[in-house]
């Protein structure tokens, strides 16, 4: 066990170290989604955001085709990224929420595009 342990130390220390590179070459998506800490549905999310601008929770899980609970933790998760911002305190349901992204979050959704490209 302790070996497993310091290997996941290992792999995020190496991570950290070729940070640098990562942020400036992307290498490949998946460094990108790693170095971000971002799931492959969060990019997703995060992609037709930056097609189609701000929307509704409800709507972007439609479009998306992710059930509403599982849409709403990314959405929170991507927020405490900076990636997205919406106002959680609004006076209308979860559902009516809007969602955007933020200046971050475009950048890495163009970043994420550029590589499916």
């Amino acid at each position: 066990m302790a070996n497993i342990e310091n290997k996941k130390k290992t792999n995020s220390a190496e991570l950290q170290r070729r940070g640098a590179l990562i942020v400036t070459e992307d290498d490949s998506l998946a460094d990108l989604l790693l170095y971000h800490d971002i799931k492959v549905r969060d990019s997703i999310l995060l992609s037709i955001l930056s097609d189609h601008g701000p929307m509704k929770i409800l709507r972007l899980s439609g479009v998306v085709g992710i059930e509403l609970q599982t849409v709403l933790k990314c959405v929170m998760r991507l927020a405490a990224a900076n990636l997205l911002s919406y106002d959680p305190d609004a006076e209308h349901s979860k559902m009516d929420t809007i969602v955007e992204l933020t200046s971050r979050g475009q950048q890495v959704a163009s970043r994420i595009c550029d590589q499916l490209k």
